[in-house]
């Protein structure tokens, strides 16, 4: 039996094994004390903005459009997608930040993992918009469901 996969699955698939290899760039931590976990620079505005963004993205907005899905609204849709596009506009300011210098910890360890997930949910959810219901693709659908 041959799998025959669409071009765009096919790139997808691609783009996720690149991006699980793909290096990390360097942090900076020279301004942090010896024995500190943080600089004593404040927090410039770009983090602020990263905090607010993050915060209405992942308590309010995630949590809203997921209530949504379960209603099957109409309303699901464009909330999640107004919500992912915050949360990697959130992610981006996050390392775009000039102040405050963080030494390794969880929140920088489990932010890449966490927007990899959400891009998986992403994926997943176009695939299910798609309604393909034939093929391999038709067989692998009710898991895609009980995925997403």
């Amino acid at each position: 039996m041959q799998l025959s996969l669409s071009k765009s699955v096919q790139a997808a698939t691609v783009l996720a094994l690149l991006v699980s290899t793909a290096q990390a760039h360097e942090h900076h931590e020279d301004k942090i004390p010896e024995g500190a976990a943080i600089s004593p620079d404040p927090l410039d505005t770009t983090l602020w903005v990263h905090i607010l963004v993050q915060i209405f993205a992942w308590g309010i907005l995630f949590p809203t459009g997921m209530v949504l899905g379960i209603v099957r609204s109409r309303w699901h849709v464009p909330v999640q997608i107004t919500a992912t596009g915050l949360a990697i506009l959130g992610y981006l300011l996050g390392h775009a930040h000039k102040g405050r210098q963080f030494s390794k910890n969880v929140h920088a360890q489990y932010a890449p993992w966490l927007m990899m997930m959400v891009f998986a949910q992403a994926i997943m959810g176009i695939f299910l918009k798609l309604h393909i219901e034939r093929g391999f693709m038709g067989k692998i659908r009710k898991w895609i469901v009980s995925g997403h």
